[in-house]
């Protein structure tokens, strides 16, 4: 009787180190007119290029969007 390893083995989930644009666009929270729109102000950090992708290194959106300043908007109230 014989065991495969791999039916043993606890699959981990992967945490991605890139995403493609609209993926960071939603990751954000926002559209992807946007997203584009903040990357070419310089708002948001530029793509990496590896071969015909382009990526956005998920660890450079996070640290731009600690680096941006707070915001004294609230929230739209909700309907009670």
């Amino acid at each position: 009787m014989s065991t495969k390893k791999s039916q043993n083995k606890q699959t981990r989930p992967i945490t991605p180190l890139s995403v493609r644009r609209e993926e960071a666009a939603a990751m954000i929270g926002v559209g992807l007119s946007s997203f584009e729109r903040y990357v070419a102000a310089g708002l948001l950090p530029q793509a990496r290029q590896l071969g015909g992708s382009a990526l956005w290194l998920v660890e450079e959106l996070a640290d731009c969007l600690r680096n941006l300043p707070t915001s004294s908007l609230l929230p739209p109230p909700t309907g009670s």
